[in-house]
This record gives structure tokens, C-alpha cells and sequence, in this order.
């Protein structure tokens, strides 16, 4: 680990996170009980893997914070009527994790910071959805192969028609419970006390 912190200290400042693609409405609450026109209508619609991205960022020791994006996404949103009946799963292949520098992905995968030979996988299952200010709040479980843990989400909706639904959802993680979901032992030392999640999702009707 003494290694691995002189790393942290060597090459160019970690680069933001590039800015999500501009949307072409404002953030807004998912009508609660039936659709208008041109509204998403219920039923399942498939994650496009294509526009949807998991981003990550954590303190890392007193130098960096590192922000990094899963870009292989897949999974389903079920919209029913009303909306808080409405679902979500997500699934992210780990090895897709990528700083978007060479230097910082190489200190990522030296750190374990996510272990993708016992971890392949990271999955999202909604549990409750329920309105929230402008927005939603959405309760679920973040699952890998070595367990489980819940998280609260706040979700808003940024843009739905008949063809595609948009949607962001943000939390935080405590580093002990993302550690052991996900990083090899002793990672969590190096880390700040929470890591943050956010999920950008685009989806479109299942055929």
C-alpha cells in the first residue's frame, strides 16, 4: 500500500468526469398517476447500454478524489401505473470501470479499488419508489458475489416520450460497506468515509 500512495502522488491531476450529454428538458417529477400525452406509457423498456453510465468518485488517502464510470449498463425499468409501482434493475459488468485516464485506470486496478476477477458483476434492484420534492426517492439493494447492501437513491426524471425515458438517480455508499462489496482487502484504509453513485440512465421500449 506504501506503494501504491507514492502512485497516487506521481502524473497529472485526475481528470473530471466528462459532463453527461445535455438533455433537452429540464428535471422533473414522473407524472404519479397516469400517463399524458406523449408521456413514457407503462410497461417494460430496456436500458439503452449505449447512453447509460454508473459513475463512482471516493476520496483516495489526502491527495486525489477518483471518479471513475461503469460503461457496460444493462437492465430493465417496469413502469406501471401509478409510478411508485414502478421498478428498476440495473447490472454493470466491472471490468468496464474506466477513469478516462491510462494513469489513473492503471491506480485503480493497483488498488483493487473494485476486484473484477470475484466481483464481475454489480446489481441494482429498486425495492420502493416514492415522490420527493421535485423529484423521487428510490430504495434498493446494490448486490456483487460477496453480498449485499441497501442504498436510497434520489431520482429525477430529465426527459420522457413515447420512444425514450431519462432518468438520473445519486446517493452515497459508506466506504466499509462499498469495500466489501467490491474492493480486495485492505482498500478501505486508503479511501474517504463514503463513496458516491451515480446513475445515468436512458431507456427505450422493449420489443
Amino acid at each position: 500500500m506504501a506503494d501504491l500512495t507514492a502512485r497516487l502522488t506521481e502524473g497529472t491531476t485526475m481528470p473530471a468526469t466528462p459532463p453527461a450529454p445535455a438533455l433537452d428538458r429540464p428535471a422533473r417529477p414522473v407524472a404519479r398517476h397516469t400517463a399524458s400525452a406523449g408521456a413514457a406509457a407503462p410497461g417494460r423498456w430496456r436500458i439503452d447500454a449505449a447512453a447509460s453510465t454508473l459513475q463512482i468518485s471516493v476520496g483516495v488517502g489526502f491527495v486525489a478524489t477518483v471518479r471513475g464510470r461503469f460503461t457496460d449498463v444493462v437492465g430493465e425499468v417496469r413502469l406501471a401505473v401509478p409510478r411508485e409501482a414502478s421498478s428498476i434493475r440495473v447490472e454493470v459488468a466491472s471490468a468496464s470501470l474506466s477513469s478516462g485516464s491510462s494513469h489513473w485506470d492503471d491506480v485503480l486496478h493497483a488498488a483493487g479499488l473494485v476486484d473484477t476477477q470475484t466481483c464481475p458483476t454489480i446489481a441494482f434492484a429498486s425495492r420502493t419508489l416514492r415522490p420527493a420534492g421535485d423529484g423521487w426517492e428510490l430504495d434498493g439493494t446494490l448486490r456483487t458475489a460477496r453480498g449485499i447492501c441497501l442504498i436510497r437513491l434520489a431520482l429525477h426524471c430529465r426527459g420522457e416520450s413515447a420512444h425514450r425515458l431519462r432518468f438520473e438517480a445519486s446517493g452515497t455508499v459508506p466506504s466499509r460497506e462499498a469495500t466489501r462489496l467490491l474492493s480486495r482487502p485492505g482498500v478501505q484504509r486508503l479511501l474517504g468515509r463514503s463513496m458516491a453513485v451515480h446513475l445515468l440512465v436512458e431507456a427505450v421500449p422493449a420489443e
